[in-house]
C-alpha cells in the first residue's frame, strides 16, 4: 500500500493518505489523533503510562531515527547498541511491573 511505502521511507515525517477520506495528513498527527482518541480508555484500563511512551516517540522519534542520529553525531553503532539494549533491559523490567503483578514476564 502506497502508505505502508512513504511510512518506510519518511517514517514519522510522512504524509500518508487518510484511509476514511483519502485526505492528505501528517503521519505524526494521525497517530497523535488516536493517541488523543484511546487516552479516556486507557485512563480506565489503568494504561495512562503506555500512551506517554508512544506520546515521546511521537516527540523525539523512534529508535531508528534516534541510532540515525546519534551515529551521525560520531558515535560508533557497537556503543549505540549496547547503551540501547541495556536501557531496554531496564525499562522492560520497569514494563513488567505496571502490566504485571510485578512478577518478570516476557513482552510480546
Amino acid at each position: 500500500d502506497a502508505n505502508d511505502r512513504t511510512a518506510a521511507r519518511s517514517s514519522l515525517d510522512a504524509t500518508l493518505q487518510h484511509w476514511s477520506d483519502g485526505s492528505p495528513i501528517q503521519a505524526r498527527q494521525w497517530l497523535r489523533s488516536n493517541l488523543e482518541t484511546m487516552a479516556p480508555l486507557a485512563a480506565e484500563l489503568g494504561l495512562t503510562q503506555l500512551l506517554v511512551e508512544l506520546e515521546s516517540v511521537l516527540e523525539h522519534g523512534n529508535q531508528a531515527i534516534d541510532w540515525l542520529r546519534r551515529h551521525r553525531a560520531g558515535e560508533a553503532v557497537g556503543a549505540i547498541v549496547a547503551s540501547d539494549a541495556a536501557a531496554l533491559a531496564k525499562r522492560e523490567a520497569q514494563l513488567a511491573k505496571l502490566v504485571t503483578d510485578g512478577r518478570a514476564c516476557l513482552l510480546g
